[in-house]
């Protein structure tokens, strides 16, 4: 798959058709794909409640959409998104108040 943004996107179109308004919204709604290696998506969510939420409840839902989608059998993994870098400032810097 060339894209897995847009692989994503497909999946979280048909989950979001299989489970209710509010849960897609509170739990896969602020989700983005971040890596596909090998047969795992890689998925980040936005905090760790979240990320064991969707691991309990919502991996074989979502193993089974992106099969739908690929004929493969991916597994896919929830982790926090990496921290960005941290905005450097030029120094000396202040702070108005």
């Amino acid at each position: 798959m060339d894209n897995i943004d847009s692989l994503w996107n497909q999946a979280l179109g048909k989950i979001e058709k299989k489970i209710s308004k509010p849960s897609f919204e509170t739990w896969l709604k602020s989700t983005k794909a971040y890596l596909l290696q090998g047969d795992t998506l890689t998925v980040t969510a936005p905090n760790e409640f979240a990320r064991d939420w969707l691991e309990e409840r919502y991996s074989h839902l979502i193993s089974d959409v992106l099969f739908e989608l690929t004929g493969e059998e991916l597994e896919a993994k929830f982790i926090i998104p990496p921290i960005k870098k941290m905005m450097i400032l030029p120094f000396p810097f202040s702070l108005k108040r």
